[in-house]
């Protein structure tokens, strides 16, 4: 925990003016992509979980931007698969010097095998997260996001955690 406290830290005080000052978001696709650890609550298990997420967007008008959101969790590290996705819309409300909250709902589904056993389920589900954006090159940077996604699947599912990965502008 004390780890994550840091990298906020470090995130707040390396906040850029490059961003609402010199680069204008309005009229500017964005496609953006993430890897990071976390863990999975749901009724009697916690488990640490690779967290992975992918956003395709358009930024209509500051400080707003939507688009179509994706966020994945796995146990690569088992001899079982076990994967938890959601895909929906998604809405992001960009408050100050490259930090933003997001919101997305959809459709999740899990996909669950383990020797003879097999079983995949549908339901809805939702994302929610905070982050920040630093950009290297009007066209290029890099977002962090502190997230948490929840699935209904007969049960409910929240998986949270901190990802990283590269943003590009368009």
């Amino acid at each position: 925990m004390k780890h994550l406290a840091a990298i906020i830290s470090a995130l707040l005080l390396y906040a850029s003016p490059l961003h609402a000052e010199e680069i204008s978001l309005s009229g500017r696709g964005f496609l953006e992509a993430g890897v990071g650890v976390g863990g999975l609550f749901s009724t009697g298990a916690e488990n640490l979980v690779l967290l992975t997420n992918a956003q395709v967007g358009y930024h209509f008008e500051e400080p707003w931007s939507l688009g179509l959101g994706f966020s994945m969790k796995s146990h690569p590290w088992r001899d079982e698969i076990s994967l938890f996705q959601t895909l929906g819309p998604s809405a992001r409300w960009h408050f100050y010097k490259g930090f933003h909250l997001g919101f997305g709902l959809g459709l999740a589904w899990s996909y669950i095998k383990s020797h003879s056993f097999q079983q995949s389920k549908l339901g809805p589900g939702w994302m929610a997260e905070l982050g920040y954006s630093h950009f290297f090159h009007p066209n290029v940077g890099i977002t962090a996001n502190i997230a948490m996604n929840q699935r209904w699947l007969d049960s409910l599912y929240t998986d949270f955690g901190i990802n990283f990965g590269p943003t590009f502008f368009f």
